[in-house]
């Protein structure tokens, strides 16, 4: 019978300390969020898609990892996404809307969607054993990063639709 590993030997896996960094990147977006500074949790949004990409990229190309890497790997990657792209957007839109009472509606389709959506894949799975279906989570951030960038070009009139 094999030894079971410590939990800490996952945390020197290199995919799984990309995707920590992508949480550390999270939480900075939610810290930055709440004291109001939003270009810099848009940063902060921005770095934790990039490090979730990167996570991936290496965890198939990195030879030597076991399945049970592998499956570790995606718990972690499943758990730090409904952080990334479910709690966090709906953090940033609560604090934008001075956390007024009817903002919790959209916090609460935020972080919802997210988790149906990751909960759907963890119970059937990818499409054809390969790929996702619909508008992938992480897409969800770059959105509302490109919505914030571009405000400044409108009026507000335009972007009405999204606060409320």
């Amino acid at each position: 019978m094999t030894k079971q590993p410590t939990i800490l030997s996952y945390v020197r896996d290199i995919p799984n300390l990309l995707s920590l960094s992508g949480l550390a990147c999270t939480l900075l977006a939610i810290y930055f969020s709440i004291t109001g500074l939003y270009y810099a949790a848009m940063i902060g949004m921005v770095w934790a898609v990039a490090f979730d990409w990167a996570d991936g990229l290496v965890a198939r190309r990195l030879k030597g990892r076991t399945s049970t890497d592998a499956k570790f790997g995606g718990q972690l990657d499943v758990l730090i996404d409904i952080v990334s792209y479910g709690v966090t957007p709906a953090v940033l839109l609560l604090s934008y809307g001075h956390f007024e009472p009817v903002y919790l509606i959209g916090a609460f389709i935020m972080i919802s969607a997210a988790a149906v959506r990751l909960s759907y894949f963890s119970t059937y799975g990818l499409a054809g054993g390969t790929k996702y279906t619909g508008l992938a989570l992480d897409n969800n951030s770059l959105i509302l990063v490109f919505i914030f960038l571009f405000e400044g070009f409108f009026t507000h009139e335009v972007f009405l639709p999204f606060y409320t």
